[in-house]
C-alpha cells in the first residue's frame, strides 16, 4: 500500500468536505497531529478508525485503502470485489509485518537485557573474594 498516496487522498477528501484537520480529528476522537501524520504518509490510520474515517470523508473503505475514488461505472461489481479483496489482503499483510517487527524488537530487547544481566553478574562474581 502506498502510504503517501493514501495520505494525499485523505487530505484531498478532507478538504473536499471542507474540514480542517482539527475538525476531522475531533470527529474521529484522535489528535490533529495524528491526521497530519496520515496525510503526510508517515502513518496509516488504525484499523479501528478506517470505517469511521471513510464515513466522514464520504468514501468507502476500499477507496480509502486504494488512495483513490472509484466511479461506479469504472468497475464491474466483480472487479470491485477483486480490488477490495486485494486492498484488504495488502492491509493485513502490512499489519502482520508491523507486528513481526514489533515482536522482533521486543525479543531483541529481552535478549539484550539478558546479556547485560549476565555480564553484570559475571562482573560481580569475579570481584567477589573466593
Amino acid at each position: 500500500m502506498d502510504q503517501i498516496k493514501i495520505g494525499k487522498f485523505i487530505a484531498a477528501m478532507r478538504k473536499k468536505q471542507e474540514l480542517s484537520q482539527k475538525q476531522l480529528a475531533q470527529r474521529l476522537g484522535v489528535t490533529d497531529k495524528t491526521i497530519s501524520k496520515w496525510e503526510t504518509g508517515n502513518r496509516m490510520p488504525d484499523a479501528s478508525v478506517l470505517l469511521k474515517l471513510s464515513m466522514e470523508l464520504k468514501i468507502d473503505v476500499n477507496e480509502l485503502l486504494a488512495g483513490e475514488e472509484f466511479l461506479s461505472e469504472e468497475f464491474s461489481s466483480e472487479e470491485y470485489v477483486t480490488k477490495s479483496e486485494s486492498n484488504l489482503v495488502k492491509l493485513v499483510d502490512e499489519l502482520n509485518e508491523n507486528a513481526k517487527e514489533r515482536k522482533g524488537r521486543g525479543i531483541g530487547t529481552i535478549l539484550g537485557m539478558a546479556c547485560i544481566a549476565l555480564a553484570f553478574m559475571g562482573l560481580i562474581g569475579s570481584s567477589l573474594p573466593m
